[in-house]
C-alpha cells in the first residue's frame, strides 16, 4: 500500500486521484520570525457542508464569488477543488475582468475529509457513471485490500447537484442557476460527458480536461451512441481538451517504480490505449451526429502532461465557451 505522500503525488491519476479537501486556507509559515504558522486565504471565498436529503455523506463546498457585475451572476461547478480551486478563482476573476467572460460563481465539490484515502473513494464513486472493476482492483491494490472499492454512482451524484446543491447556492448568494457550467478533469472530466448525454444535465457549459475515455471498456462511446440514436439535438457548448504527452496509461499513471509491473499489465489489459487519440475518436463521432444545438471543440495541448494540462486547458475553455 502506498502512503500518504506517495498517494498525494499520484492525485491527478484519472483511477487514483484525490478528492476535495478544504478548499482555500492552505498553509503556510508566516512571516514573522515566530515559527508560527498562518492561513492563506483566497478573499472573497466561503464554503459550507451539505449533506444529502438520502442520508448520504456530506459534501463539503467551496465557493470564490466575483467582483462587482450585474446579479445575480452565471455558476461554475468545479469538481476536485482541492486541486483546482485556486487556479479556476484567479483564472475565471482575471478573465471577468478583462471582459472575456461574464462574473461566475465558482463552487466548487468536495468532502470533508482529512483521509486522503477516503477521498480516492468517494471521488471514485462520484464521478463515474459505469463500474469498472480492473479500475477498481488498481485502486484497492492502492489503498489497502480492507477498503471497498465501489463505482458507477454517477446518476446519484448528479441528481444531487441538480436538485439540492444548485438550490441551495442560489438560496445562498445571488445566483442564477438555470444555465450552469461544468469543469472537470480526469475522473471530473468523465463525469461531465456522462452527464452530458444523460437527459437528466442542468448543465449548459462544459470545459472538460482529460476525460479517461477507457474507463469501464470504453463505455462514454456506448452512452454517446444511445443518446445520438434517441435524441436529434444535444443543445450544449462542449470544450475537450487534453496534453500532447497523454499517449500512452502509463504517462496519465504514472505509478512509482515499485509498481511499474503493476501498470504494464493494467495498461494491456486495456490493449495498450492512446488516451489521446480516445478522446479524438469521440469527438469525431460526437462532431458528426449533426446536433444543431451542439458547439464543441477538442484542443490537444503540446508539452502537456496529465497533470499539468488543467491550467492551459481551462484558460482556453473558458473565453471560447462563453464567446458569442
Amino acid at each position: 500500500m502506498l502512503d500518504r505522500r506517495a498517494l498525494l503525488r499520484h492525485a491527478m491519476i484519472g483511477a487514483a486521484a484525490g478528492g476535495a479537501l478544504a478548499p482555500a486556507p492552505s498553509r503556510a509559515e508566516g512571516g514573522s520570525g515566530d515559527g508560527a504558522e498562518r492561513l492563506v486565504t483566497i478573499p472573497g471565498t466561503d464554503s459550507f457542508d451539505i449533506a444529502p436529503a438520502d442520508g448520504g455523506k456530506p459534501y463539503r463546498i467551496s465557493v470564490a464569488l466575483p467582483g462587482a457585475g450585474p446579479e445575480p451572476f452565471g455558476v461554475a461547478v468545479l469538481l476536485d477543488p482541492h486541486l483546482l480551486f485556486g487556479l479556476a478563482t484567479d483564472l475565471s476573476r482575471a478573465l471577468a475582468a478583462s471582459g472575456a467572460i461574464p462574473p461566475l460563481i465558482l463552487v466548487g465539490i468536495g468532502y470533508p475529509a482529512q483521509d486522503i484515502a477516503e477521498i480516492v473513494l468517494r471521488r471514485t464513486l462520484d464521478f463515474t457513471f459505469e463500474p469498472d472493476a480492473p479500475h477498481e482492483a488498481l485502486i484497492r491494490q492502492l489503498m489497502g485490500p480492507e477498503r471497498e472499492v465501489r463505482s458507477g454512482g454517477g446518476a446519484r451524484f448528479l441528481e444531487f447537484i441538480a436538485r439540492e446543491l444548485l438550490p441551495g447556492v442560489a438560496r445562498r448568494y445571488p445566483a442564477d442557476i438555470a444555465a450552469p457550467m461544468l469543469i472537470g478533469h480526469s475522473l471530473g472530466g468523465l463525469f461531465g460527458l456522462g452527464a452530458l448525454f444523460s437527459g437528466a444535465s442542468p448543465f449548459a457549459r462544459y470545459a472538460l480536461s482529460s476525460p479517461p475515455v477507457l474507463w469501464a471498456q470504453e463505455a462514454i462511446l456506448r452512452t454517446e451512441a444511445r443518446h445520438a440514436a434517441a435524441h436529434r439535438d444535444l443543445p450544449a457548448r462542449l470544450f475537450l481538451g487534453a496534453g500532447g504527452e497523454e499517449t500512452s496509461l502509463a504517462r496519465v499513471l504514472g505509478l512509482p517504480p515499485e509498481m511499474k509491473e503493476t501498470e504494464r499489465a493494467f495498461s494491456a489489459a486495456f490493449g495498450d490505449p492512446d488516451p489521446v487519440a480516445q478522446l479524438r475518436r469521440l469527438h469525431r463521432a460526437l462532431s458528426g451526429r449533426g446536433y444543431p444545438g451542439l458547439r464543441s471543440s477538442l484542443h490537444i495541448f503540446d508539452g502537456e502532461s496529465h497533470a499539468s494540462v488543467p491550467a492551459p486547458a481551462l484558460a482556453r475553455a473558458l473565453p471560447t465557451l462563453f464567446a458569442k
